[in-house]
């Protein structure tokens, strides 16, 4: 769930000028993040006031996702570059 919420978080402040236009916008994206994980706001900031608290795990928990964006990312930039390995491939076979 931290992994969607970085993505999340990352991507308005890449977009938005005004934080708090991305602020407004955020909100229902967040809440989207906790359906899809089943999980309401007050149990995710219970949960983070809890790891705040205890910045070892904390530390740990951001590894994590951090290990987990880097595969992700890994499989996006694959998926990208396949196809256009692919078409070089197949117009090396034409000539």
């Amino acid at each position: 769930m931290l992994a969607d919420v970085q993505v999340l978080e990352s991507s308005y402040t890449n977009f938005y000028q005004r934080e708090d236009t991305s602020r407004k916008q955020m909100s229902s994206y967040y809440q989207q993040v906790f359906d899809r994980h089943g999980v309401t706001k007050e149990q995710f900031e219970t949960t983070i006031q809890w790891y705040a608290a205890h910045p070892e795990e904390m530390e740990k928990v951001y590894g994590e996702v951090s290990d987990l964006l880097s595969r992700r990312q890994a499989i996006i930039t694959n998926e990208r570059l396949e196809p256009a390995v692919s078409d070089t491939a197949s117009s090396g076979d034409k000539e």
